[in-house]
């Protein structure tokens, strides 16, 4: 038996997912490759189905910066 906490976590993400993707064609796909409760665990830590350029770290494919690296690059041309 899952932990309570555990459980909980994936009670919200199971809701969460059933949100962000209705029941649609790949979602029962997954059901019957055994691969949904996978990828609704990923969903629980991540929040993110997969990692592509539009789900994923927009730093990683666009260089956005953050805003600590925006404040010490204009501190950086302060001191200049």
């Amino acid at each position: 038996m899952l932990g309570s906490r555990l459980a909980k976590a994936n009670h919200i993400a199971r809701q969460l997912w059933g949100i962000y993707f209705p029941k649609t064609d790949w979602r029962h796909h997954l059901q019957k490759q055994g691969v949904y409760g996978v990828c609704v665990g990923s969903y629980r830590k991540v929040r993110r189905p997969c990692s592509c350029w539009m789900c994923g770290n927009p730093r990683k494919y666009f260089g956005v910066r953050t805003r600590q690296e925006i404040k010490a690059a204009l501190k950086m041309n302060e001191r200049d």
